[in-house]
């Protein structure tokens, strides 16, 4: 199914970044789950590994059990992408990237401010590059 969120990123990482490669929705074997984009520009020796998240109704939100769950839900993702980038591509510099479109910041209700878990993702992944 076309993901348009993920054609973007895709377009970005050919045009933009020149990557020779790019490869939507790659499930790696021995990992849970997908890796949204990755694109690798062979010359410069750079990969990038891209999650995209398109939620425009209620901006960068994962729930679980009617709860936020973006800071254990994209610390899981990205620890598996940055596993993946180790494991296979570890011979280019690697850049981790998260793409959406909304991120609400709540006015002061700390406990749904979506850019506040983002800060936390950071510090929780050890201030992989953004």
């Amino acid at each position: 199914m076309l993901n348009v969120g993920e054609q973007l990123v895709s377009s970005y990482l050919r045009y933009i970044r020149k990557c020779d490669f790019i490869q939507t929705n790659l499930y790696p074997v021995e990992a849970h789950g997908e890796i949204d984009v990755v694109g690798i520009n062979l010359k410069e020796k750079q990969v990038y590994i891209c999650e995209v998240a398109i939620h425009l109704t209620t901006g960068l939100q994962y729930v679980k059990d009617k709860r936020p769950n973006n800071v254990q839900k994209l610390t899981d993702k990205f620890s598996r992408d940055i596993e993946y980038a180790n494991k296979y591509l570890s011979e280019y510099s690697r850049h981790f990237m998260l793409w959406s479109p909304l991120v609400k910041d709540s006015q002061g209700q700390a406990t749904y401010n979506q850019l506040g878990q983002l800060d936390g993702l950071n510090e929780e992944l050890g201030g992989v590059e953004q």
